[in-house]
């Protein structure tokens, strides 16, 4: 039997471990402590603020490898880019990080010296992968830079096997449930640099 996926949440709140069938249960209430409950292929963390959602954002970076890629999804609003400055912090950058949307793809100086590669496929159109490819987004995310791409889902062909996919869901205003999803031996253990995480104040 599958071991049951696992949630990490900060502030006081009912931890529910997801089960394979996805239904949720009830396993107690944890105040201001982050929890691993088991491990697999899929993390689920609750964020309660933009501060908390960098701070994750800054672990991940911090964890991060040459070659690793980040692949971001969800709505406008849902902390893609708030995530993204966290990743970016953690890597040592020093530039103010925003969205490329217009640009497509901003590289930033990192502290290791490799290049982080901040790509957003929003714009893109019907033919989104082929023009990721014109614009060399395949060879940034198969190089000794880091990646990470919003909107990843409109190139969902060219992400690399073990690519993090990070899905964020807005709860309400400021919470977001923030879904990792590892396809291989380097995204779960990106996803597992989250699991001792000190809790952010932020109720």
């Amino acid at each position: 039997m599958r071991e049951a996926d696992h949630v990490i949440c900060a502030a006081p709140c009912m931890i529910k471990p997801v089960t394979p069938s996805g239904s949720m249960s009830p396993i107690g209430d944890r105040r201001g402590q982050l929890y691993n409950l088991t491990t697999s292929t899929m993390t689920i963390l609750i964020s309660h603020s933009a501060e908390e959602t960098e701070s994750l954002g800054e672990a991940l970076g911090r964890a991060m490898q040459p070659g690793d890629v980040i692949a971001l999804t969800g709505d406008l609003g849902a902390g893609k880019t708030c995530l993204t400055r966290g990743i970016a912090r953690g890597l040592g950058v020093s530039d103010a990080v925003t969205s490329p949307t217009f640009i497509l793809v901003a590289e930033y100086a990192t502290r290791s010296g490799a290049t982080l590669y901040h790509a957003d496929c929003y714009r893109l159109g019907d033919a989104a992968v082929a023009e990721a490819e014109s614009i060399g987004l395949a060879e940034m995310m198969a190089g000794d830079g880091f990646a990470v791409i919003e909107w990843a889902e409109r190139i969902d062909r060219l992400l690399p096997a073990d690519a993090l996919r990070v899905e964020l869901v807005a709860i309400d205003d400021s919470q977001r449930r923030i879904d990792l999803h590892a396809g291989g031996a380097r995204s779960r253990a990106l996803a597992r640099a989250l699991e001792h995480l000190k809790p952010v104040p932020c109720c």
